[in-house]
C-alpha cells in the first residue's frame, strides 16, 4: 500500500509543483476584451512561449526582460502588474485555438508581442478612460507589428491574429478589431519599408531562424515529372520553405487568366498529404479563377504537425498540377471505360452458356446414349460438351481481358483522383471495444470511418 501511495505521489507531485501560486489582479489589458477572473492561478510557461518571448525581445533590441511570463486561467492574454511587478499572463488553451483559428503560429508571436508592448511602453493599467485605453491598444499593436517585421513575418502572417476577431465590435477598453487591423496594415508597410533584409550569408539549409531573429527561406526542388502530364498547364514552379510553411510560386499561360482552374499540390510520400488541409493552413489546393499570370500556393506544414522543416524539404518530394476544370483528368473517358464492363458481362454470359452446353451434352450422354448406344446421340452429346468447353474458354478470355481493362481503368482513375486532389473513399476499420464494470466485462467491435 505504501509503495502505491509513493508511486502516486511521484506521478502527481510534478503537476502540483507546476502550479506556482494564485494572485488577485483587479486590472490589466487583454489582447481581446474579455472578462478575466480576478484571482488567477499561475503555472510555468511552456518552452515554446519562452522561446517566442526571447525572439521578441531580441527583435526589439530589448536587453532585459522587465516582466514575468506565466500561464494563467485568463481568457486570452493579459498584461498587468501588482506591487510593482509586471506580468504577462496567457492561456495555453487559448494559444492553441488561436493558432488554429488564425491559421498560423505567427499569431502567438503577435499575441505575446502585443502584451509585452504594454510593458515596454510603460502603460498604466488602472485608468478607466476609454480614449486612453484605445490609444494604449493601438500603441501595443504598433509595437507588435514592428517586432513581426523584424522577425521576418509576412504581411498576411502579421494580420492573421487580429483578423481572427475582425467581426468583433468595439468595447470600452478595446477598439474594433477592424480598426486595429487597418493600423497594423499601415504600420507593417511603414516598418517593412525601413527594415534592411538580412545578408544571404546568414542563411542555413534548415529554414530555421538566423542569429538576428529573422526567418530563413530555403529553396526546395519539386518533382518535375508532374510538369510532363499532358493536361498540366504549368511547366515549372519555384518552391521555398521556412520554418512554418512551403510557398510555391508559378505562372500560368495568359489564355487561362479568368478561367476556372484546379490547383493541386501533392506529395510522393503517402504519409504527407498536403491536400488534407487542417485549419492551420494559410491556403492551398482548390478551384480558383486567376486574375493574373502569377499564382501562389502556401502550405502551412507546421500546422499539419510536421514541426521539423527537414521532414518536408526533401528534393522531388512534391508535385504541382494545374488543370483547366473543363479538361481535368477525372472527366476524360477512355475506350477502356466504354468496353471493359460489357466485356466482363459478356464473358460471364459466355461462361454460363458454356456450362449449360456442357451440362446438356452430359445429360444426353447419360440419359440417351448409354441406354440406346446410338451413334447420333453420342455425336450430339459430344458436340454439345466440346462446344461448351470452347465457349467457356472464350468467355473466360473475354471476361479476363475485360477485367484487366477494368482494373487498369480503375487504377488510372485512382491516380487521376490523386493528381486532382480528390478525397479517396473513406476506409472502414474494425476496432475492438473493451468494457467492464464491477459485475461484468464485455468485448465488441465498432466500425470507424
Amino acid at each position: 500500500m505504501l509503495r502505491f501511495v509513493y508511486l502516486c505521489a511521484l506521478f502527481v507531485l510534478p503537476f502540483l509543483l507546476d502550479a506556482q501560486t494564485t494572485m488577485t489582479f483587479p486590472n490589466g489589458c487583454n489582447f481581446i476584451n474579455a472578462a478575466d477572473p480576478q484571482v488567477v492561478t499561475f503555472f510555468d510557461p511552456t518552452p515554446e512561449a519562452n522561446a517566442i518571448v526571447a525572439s521578441i525581445l531580441k527583435a526589439g533590441g530589448i536587453q532585459r526582460q522587465s516582466f514575468s511570463l506565466v500561464v494563467g486561467n485568463v481568457k486570452n492574454a493579459r498584461a498587468t502588474q501588482k506591487n510593482g511587478v509586471r506580468y504577462v499572463l496567457y492561456s495555453q488553451q487559448f494559444m492553441e485555438v488561436f493558432k488554429q483559428k488564425s491559421q498560423t503560429y505567427w499569431s502567438a508571436y503577435f499575441l505575446l508581442a502585443h502584451e509585452i508592448g504594454h510593458h515596454v511602453l510603460n502603460h498604466d493599467f488602472i485608468s478607466l478612460d476609454k480614449n486612453k485605453s484605445h490609444i494604449n491598444e493601438f500603441q501595443a499593436d504598433t509595437f507588435a507589428t514592428r517586432i513581426m517585421v523584424n522577425l521576418g513575418a509576412t504581411y498576411d502572417e502579421t494580420l492573421a491574429g487580429i483578423n481572427a476577431f475582425v467581426k468583433d465590435p468595439e468595447t470600452s477598453t478595446h477598439p474594433a478589431p477592424s480598426a486595429r487591423a487597418e493600423l497594423i496594415a499601415i504600420s507593417y508597410r511603414k516598418w517593412s519599408a525601413k527594415r534592411r533584409l538580412p545578408s544571404p550569408s546568414k542563411k542555413d539549409s534548415t529554414g530555421k531562424n538566423n542569429n538576428d531573429g529573422t526567418i530563413n527561406k530555403v529553396t526546395i526542388q519539386l518533382d518535375e515529372s508532374c510538369f510532363k502530364h499532358w493536361l498540366n498547364i504549368v511547366s515549372s514552379a519555384a518552391a521555398e520553405i521556412d520554418d512554418e510553411k512551403i510557398t510555391v510560386k508559378f505562372e500560368i499561360p495568359t489564355e487561362y487568366i479568368g478561367k476556372t482552374l484546379k490547383i493541386c499540390f501533392v506529395s510522393n510520400d503517402k504519409n504527407i498529404i498536403p491536400g488534407a488541409r487542417t485549419p492551420g493552413s494559410l491556403s492551398g489546393n482548390g478551384v480558383v479563377q486567376p486574375t493574373s499570370k502569377t499564382l501562389t500556393i502556401v502550405w502551412n506544414y507546421r500546422m499539419d504537425y510536421f514541426v521539423d522543416p527537414r521532414q518536408v524539404s526533401t528534393a522531388n518530394l512534391f508535385r504541382l498540377y494545374v488543370f483547366d476544370t473543363e479538361k481535368q483528368p477525372n472527366k476524360t473517358v477512355s475506350y477502356q471505360d466504354v468496353i471493359a464492363k460489357p466485356m466482363v458481362v459478356a464473358g460471364a454470359g459466355l461462361v454460363t452458356w458454356g456450362v449449360i452446353e456442357m451440362s446438356s451434352g452430359k445429360k444426353i450422354y447419360d440419359n440417351t446414349y448409354r441406354i440406346t448406344l446410338e451413334k447420333q446421340a453420342y455425336e450430339e452429346a459430344d458436340n454439345k460438351y466440346v462446344r461448351g468447353q470452347y465457349i467457356i474458354i472464350g468467355g473466360a478470355i473475354l471476361g479476363g481481358v475485360g477485367a484487366w481493362m477494368w482494373k487498369k481503368s480503375a487504377d488510372q482513375k485512382k491516380l487521376d483522383r490523386t493528381i486532382i486532389c480528390d478525397n479517396a473513399l473513406p476506409r472502414i476499420n474494425i476496432e475492438p471495444i473493451f468494457g467492464s464494470s464491477d459485475s461484468m466485462a464485455a468485448i465488441g467491435f465498432r466500425l470507424k470511418f
